[in-house]
């Protein structure tokens, strides 16, 4: 899917950064144009390149130009609010809710209430945080006081997890991540982070045990994310920390902008790192050191809208979509980092009018810009320069439709004398066809 927007009107920068100033434009998605709930929880996007939208009141589906409302109502009834979201090796989209879970079959594209019982007899009926893909194509679900359950798609099997094979350790299951070397971490209630090789049979403390050395002790940890060169990163009420599992040795990132309450982090390709916060969108570069932060603008639709920032997910073009808790889900295009410079309408003879209605590119990469008020525009981007076009003898003022045709520009007015005029886009020699009639909409 292609989300790049060019926006040539009312851009400001959302960066409020003072040491290094970085502009994005931002895209929002919210209740206004179909999002079933403005609190996102969940974002995720399949192999087929939908997006999802896992909102407080609702299953979202975007194909890149209409918004879909996937019913889970049916699946579990009186209960919509989706917590986490997942996609299996066979394209089924996982959906957590508050009550269980259900499962989204793209051939049927019904979502349906995932019933079977674990080994034990059991079913999962707890608050879902977390559904995660495991490297060997298993499915597992993090479900609170029931623990973890863990799905074999081969043996169509479903096995829960609620304690060591010793019984002394219990999982209350809030989170769980695999590392680059496949191994299993997940924290529990005592403050410690837990590293498991035997899907949770066994599982080893990270930090020395007892005596207050416990590493996350009264700190909430909503997500760890596995990250390069064996580090591990923890998302918590009390900030983002970097963890050494080799050294187990751990850190505390600087988030000077931010209230260090950690949702969620993103870590792209090229080393940088998003962190949503509830106070703000945090960027890092590569060496953990902030070069943006992005704080909620509602005057101008265009900007980053709000403050609590609740997940974040890139697409297969680089862009980043965040999940807010008010103002449904922006998306930035992970490339487009540039400044970005204003045309303003104005009355002056020079200026683009009050109404742009057409801009078309032609083959050097040049804009044509048809306004219904000033006629012709011509942008060249190498000059940055917009230069009017339009004179009496060669066209009329109001420009409804705009075609580049090789070396030619098909120009339509509306209510005319001159309404279809075929101008050479290098010499503007031009000719006028007037059986055309006067009113030429595209």
């Amino acid at each position: 899917m292609k989300f790049r927007i060019l926006l040539l009107f009312c851009l400001l920068s959302s960066s409020v950064c003072p040491a290094k100033e970085r502009q994005l434009i931002f895209r929002s998605f919210n209740a206004d144009n179909g999002l079933a709930h403005n609190t996102v929880l969940a974002v995720i996007q399949d192999r087929t390149g939908f997006m999802w939208f896992g909102t407080k009141d609702g299953l979202n589906r975007y194909d890149g130009s209409e918004i879909r409302t996937v019913a889970v109502t049916d699946a579990i009834p009186g209960n919509n609010y989706i917590s986490a979201l997942c996609e299996d090796n066979k394209g089924c989209i996982w959906i957590g809710t508050d009550s269980g879970v259900c499962l989204y079959d793209p051939e049927t594209e019904r979502a349906n209430r995932f019933l079977l019982k674990a080994d034990d007899g059991s079913r999962i009926t707890e608050n879902i945080p977390q559904i995660v893909l495991a490297p060997d194509s298993t499915v597992w679900i993090a479900a609170g006081s029931q623990g973890f359950f863990r799905y074999d798609s081969g043996t169509k099997t479903l096995t829960r997890i609620r304690s060591d094979k010793t019984g002394r350790r219990t999982y209350s299951a809030r989170n769980i991540c695999f590392t680059a070397q496949n191994a299993i971490c997940i924290t529990l209630d005592d403050g410690n982070i837990y590293l498991s090789e035997d899907n949770l049979a066994s599982v080893t403390p990270l930090f020395p045990e007892g005596g207050g050395t416990e590493a996350f002790r009264n700190r909430y940890t909503n997500r760890l994310v596995s990250g390069a060169f064996n580090k591990m990163y923890a998302c918590t009420s009390l900030g983002l920390f970097e963890i050494n599992l080799a050294a187990k040795r751990f850190r505390k990132i600087d988030l000077p902008h931010s209230n260090n309450y950690v949702r969620d982090l993103l870590i792209l390709k090229n080393d940088e790192f998003w962190v949503a916060t509830e106070s703000a969108l945090e960027i890092l570069d590569a060496n953990l050191r902030e070069a943006a932060s992005l704080h909620g603008d509602h005057r101008n639709p265009y900007t980053f809208q709000d403050y609590s920032v609740y997940c974040l997910c890139q697409d297969q073009e680089g862009g980043i979509w965040a999940g807010t808790y008010f103002a449904g889900v922006a998306y930035s295009w992970g490339n487009g980092t540039e400044p970005v410079k204003r045309y303003y309408a104005n009355p002056e003879s020079r200026g683009l009018g009050h109404y742009v209605r057409e801009i078309v590119s032609d083959a050097d990469g040049n804009l044509w810009i048809g306004t219904e008020s000033k006629s012709l525009f011509h942008y060249v981007p190498q000059s940055d320069k917009i230069e009017p076009v339009w004179n009496d003898r060669l066209l009329s003022s109001n420009i409804h439709g705009l075609c580049c045709d090789g070396d030619f520009l098909w120009v339509g007015t509306y209510e005319q004398t001159r309404s279809l005029v075929r101008i050479h886009r290098r010499t503007l020699a031009s000719k006028s066809y007037p059986s055309a009639g006067k009113e030429i909409y595209t």
